[in-house]
């Protein structure tokens, strides 16, 4: 398989991504799905990345809009977005704690904890989530669970947590039939070497619907 580095020129994957960053969401998605319709590799899947497109944004104007497209026209739009506000009502409806609270309860470890934290959610460690209609940052509170700190961070680079952050977040709050289907963020205080094993079950499993 080539690399993506060997099929463009020096340069141009960064030189997009730049370009790209600047988009703004409404930009970013029209941008994608214009894009894929110019490819007929993606003609199979096409449709349903759209969907999930859609049914991820929280701009109920432009999913409007954006859903009117004839490839779109039925009952997955609605559905997948139903779907996803649930499972995100359910995640903010666990404990969560802001910077200030995670400081506070670290006990002033950190000079700068915003900083700090968005530190270890970039690296992975953390789970890092930003409310859909507030904006507000928060973290899941069991993290900072004194004596668990070095699973939770193992867990969640297994789990991609900068990259899927709610994926990630979901998995930590739901049942899982590894532990009886208790939750890892349950089960972590209790039996962190068994939670780690559940996450390195969920981390195949993931890869393997890629192969």
């Amino acid at each position: 398989m080539r690399s993506i580095d060997r099929v463009l020129p020096p340069g141009s994957v960064a030189d997009l991504a730049e370009q790209v960053e600047h988009l703004s969401d409404s930009e970013y998605t029209r941008w994608i799905m214009q894009s894929m319709r110019s490819r007929p590799g993606f003609m199979l899947v096409r449709d349903r990345i759209s969907h999930l497109l859609i049914a991820g944004r929280e701009d109920e104007k432009l999913a409007s809009a954006l859903s009117q497209h004839p490839a779109l026209q039925d009952s997955d739009v609605i559905e997948e977005r139903r779907l996803l506000g649930d499972a995100v009502s359910f995640i903010l409806e666990q404990e969560m704690l802001t910077s200030t609270q995670v400081g506070e309860l670290l006990h002033g470890r950190w000079k700068n904890p915003s900083d700090a934290l968005r530190k270890l959610a970039d690296a992975s460690k953390i789970v890092r989530l930003i409310h859909p209609e507030t904006g507000k940052v928060v973290y899941p509170a069991f993290q900072f669970t004194p004596g668990v700190q070095e699973t939770v961070y193992e867990v969640n680079r297994l789990l991609g947590a900068s990259d899927e952050e709610w994926a990630a977040a979901s998995w930590w709050f739901g049942e899982d039939e590894n532990l009886d289907d208790a939750t890892p963020a349950e089960m972590v205080t209790q039996a962190p070497e068994v939670v780690l094993h559940a996450a390195q079950i969920e981390a195949e499993s993931s890869s393997s619907e890629y192969l």
